[in-house]
């Protein structure tokens, strides 16, 4: 079996349709970020599965999809399939970042193919669902809203910081931000450098009257209206903001927006390391938090193979 790398019109037109309907949304977000899709074929020349490679911090590659068709399943192909992906990707300069959901049937089959092509176990993360249209979620918040949350939103407004989505955000805030990303900081949650696309009308900043951001977050998915999903949402404070508690406006504001257009699902990363993200989210998320799920994250680095 060979790989085939593809743009996405050869992709759609060619093998799309015999792919697994989710792996073409996930080619299109990967080459948006420079990613790659990796089409393998038989010695028959027949599409057997692909690999897509999305574009991860720290010079890796995120191997966002792997799908096998069904036929070709049982016989290695998935174990090749991800070696050779390591090794596209070590072409590249670049190691590969697998995320494996523990709770999934194909959890234990996906770790065994990580194994055996090299890869090897690194950080946990926990995954927060949260279902803005569930009446049970908005009336969590509403009632968190109106016990704490308001209170926290309008002491922000009286110190004079400003909230607005990224759609709306002045000009002059935006290019100071991006000058000051990665340097004021943290470098892997610059938003100018995401994994995927971000969404500017669910990516929320909050600024003060000298246009300085203080914290933002970042937010990216796909689908309209009712069914739009929140595949990713990354918060991050100024280095010297940290433990100031700015960080909620801009996380309130993101909530009551997906609520508002009736989202159909939201997911929070966080890290397992992470102790204070984890006691922000017993605190300020619990209002929203529909269901959790454990993540493993494998790694290939460059220089491995």
């Amino acid at each position: 079996m060979r790989y085939k790398e593809c743009n996405i019109f050869e992709y759609a037109l060619r093998y799309e349709p015999v792919m697994d309907s989710q792996a073409g949304f996930f080619a299109r977000l990967a080459l948006r970020s420079r990613g790659a899709v990796l089409v393998f074929l038989t010695d028959e020349e027949k599409p057997a599965g692909c690999v897509i490679l999305n574009v991860f911090e720290h010079g890796s590659y995120d191997l966002a999809y792997l799908y096998l068709r069904p036929e070709y399943r049982g016989q290695g192909f998935g174990v090749q399939m991800t070696k050779e992906a390591c090794r596209y990707a070590r072409e590249k300069g670049r190691g590969v970042t697998l995320r494996i959901m523990a709770d999934r049937k194909e959890a234990e089959a996906l770790k065994r193919i990580a194994a055996e092509a090299g890869m090897e176990p690194g950080s946990t993360t926990t995954l927060f669902h949260s279902c803005p249209q569930d009446e049970e979620d908005k009336l969590r918040w509403r009632q968190f809203w109106e016990k704490r949350g308001s209170v926290l939103y309008l002491y922000a407004e009286k110190k004079g910081y400003i909230t607005t989505d990224f759609a709306h955000a002045p000009k002059k805030v935006l290019e100071r931000l991006k000058e000051e990303a990665g340097v004021k900081f943290p470098a892997h949650l610059n938003p100018f450098r995401a994994v995927t696309i971000r969404d500017d009308e669910f990516s929320f900043l909050t600024y003060n009257r000298d246009g300085i951001t203080l914290t933002y977050n970042t937010a990216s998915g796909y689908g309209e209206g009712r069914e739009k999903r929140i595949l990713q949402e990354t918060m991050a404070n100024r280095n010297d903001m940290v433990r100031t508690g700015i960080f909620f406006p801009a996380l309130a504001a993101f909530i009551n927006r997906t609520i508002e257009r009736e989202c159909l699902r939201v997911t929070y990363t966080v890290y397992d390391s992470n102790r204070d993200m984890i006691k922000l989210t017993d605190g300020f998320l619990k209002g929203v938090i529909h269901s959790s799920g454990r993540q493993e994250i494998w790694r290939k680095k460059f220089g491995d193979i």
